[in-house]
């Protein structure tokens, strides 16, 4: 047996006034984790509370100074970062006198708890100590890394105190035969983002904002419908290089040019029945012969949502909500449903025709899709998918002319949104508080159990 490794400790007893320390004394090494599990508190309430700093001097200093704000939060959490660990190491020298004064260790188990207590590696240790203390080590090293990011500021969305307004179009009879179709009326549901949203977006710190505003809603259902005795027929004009008409079910001789430079036999046109149907008859497409879709026009409240940093705009229906009739002669929307029809009259060219490869494609990208439709189902969805989105450019388009040209808006409420700044992340204000709580838990029980470290 190796003499040096063990050596009993018992006598001569050390002197009194350095074997006894004052119960006052000892419960000074539970300071340091009460500031700093006080100071974890405080942040979790923040947190809760949704404290932010708002607009001002303080959040301007924060972002233009960011090296400065850094700097400042790695010296905070240092210190706030050691007083777990001042707790700790002094518990061990605590617990390392008591010990001796009890029972024999060994001369590498006193050096460990002496490096333990010191925060210091002795590379001449056994090699388990030596790993042990150099896992204390790495560990005393998290609680400073999970202050900074509890103490670092971060950007926090918050709703801003108004009142602010956005100007969205409206509609008088005044201007109703005289702008129809030209301006119109505003139908399509976020048309002033970009035209009369200015006093919103240049405010530097505004990410966001939202407002309500009352469209129509129209959501198209299309079927193939047989009976329908309407066809294009191919008629050719001396002096005119267009050839292509659509004749009317109801007379040979009505109808409207649908286009075709002499170049494609693909044509599609598209025949108004009413203010909510039209029917599709072509040359070239099977697919969409006969094919009739109709939709009931509901005035509707929608809320706008606009993020400014992404130029993104999403718009929600809001069914429950009472709202009047925005026109009741309907007649911007009829010529809104008609805008298939315009659209065919015009896209034909001598190698393509754009509205009928408009709704192919869409019918081609719904036929990817996974679902339990037929194939005929997906064709119909993909026609009605592209009504509804002709359906409501037009009314967007009504909407950007009403504000612009003919000048006639209302105000309208705004939510708006701002970036302010919050101390630290949830998360790592979370992880403080459990490793600060933790600590003062088990430093309490050990104090108690030891009547605080007493011989």
């Amino acid at each position: 047996m190796n003499k040096s490794s063990y050596k009993p400790i018992a006598s001569p007893e050390p002197p009194a006034q350095c074997r006894q320390i004052s119960a006052f004394k000892k419960t000074l090494i539970l300071v340091p984790i009460c500031f700093s599990t006080t100071i974890s508190y405080v942040l979790l309430a923040n947190t809760q509370q949704s404290w932010t700093v708002p607009n001002g001097f303080y959040y301007d200093w924060i972002t233009d100074n960011r090296a400065s704000t850094q700097t400042i939060v790695q010296i905070l959490a240092a210190v706030l970062g050691i007083c777990p660990r001042l707790t700790v190491s002094q518990g061990f020298n605590f617990l390392t006198r008591r010990s001796l004064s009890s029972h024999p260790l060994s001369l590498d188990f006193i050096d460990f708890l002496n490096g333990l207590a010191m925060s210091r590696v002795n590379w001449s240790l056994p090699l388990p100590y030596l790993l042990l203390l150099c896992v204390a080590e790495f560990l005393a090293l998290i609680p400073a890394a999970l202050w900074a990011g509890a103490l670092t500021p971060v950007y926090v969305p918050m709703t801003a105190k108004g009142p602010f307004w956005i100007k969205v179009p409206t509609w008088s009879n005044a201007t109703q035969d005289m702008w129809w179709r030209n301006c119109g009326r505003s139908y399509g549901a976020g048309s002033s983002v970009g035209l009369n949203d200015s006093s919103l977006t240049q405010e530097p710190h505004v990410v966001a904002y939202s407002y309500n505003e009352t469209a129509y809603h129209v959501k198209y259902q299309c079927t193939y419908n047989g009976s329908v005795k309407q066809a294009l027929e191919e008629r050719e004009i001396p002096g005119q290089v267009v050839k292509q008409y659509f004749t009317h079910p109801t007379s040979q001789e009505a109808g409207y040019m649908t286009g075709n430079f002499a170049g494609t036999d693909k044509v599609v046109a598209s025949s108004t029945v009413s203010e909510k149907e039209f029917v599709l008859s072509t040359m070239g497409y099977s697919t969409l012969q006969n094919v009739s879709c109709w939709t009931d026009i509901v005035p509707t409240l929608f809320q706008v949502n606009v993020h400014i940093d992404k130029r993104q705009i999403s718009v929600i229906p809001i069914p429950q909500a009472e709202v009047s009739n925005l026109e009741p002669p309907y007649r911007i929307a009829i010529k809104c449903t008609d805008s298939m029809a315009a659209l065919a009259m015009i896209s034909s060219t001598s190698y393509t025709s754009i509205f009928p490869d408009m709704l192919m494609n869409n019918i081609y990208k719904v036929q990817k899709q996974r679902t339990n439709e037929t194939v005929e189902q997906k064709n119909l969805r993909g026609v009605a998918e592209s009504a509804n989105a002709l359906f409501d450019q037009s009314f967007i388009g009504d909407a950007s002319a009403q504000l612009v040209i003919a000048q006639e808006y209302s105000n309208q409420n705004a939510t708006v949104t701002v970036l302010a700044l919050t101390v630290g992340q949830p998360v790592f204000i979370y992880l403080a508080v459990a490793m600060n709580t933790v600590v003062l838990i088990a430093s309490l029980a050990e104090a108690i159990r030891t009547k605080f470290w007493g011989g």
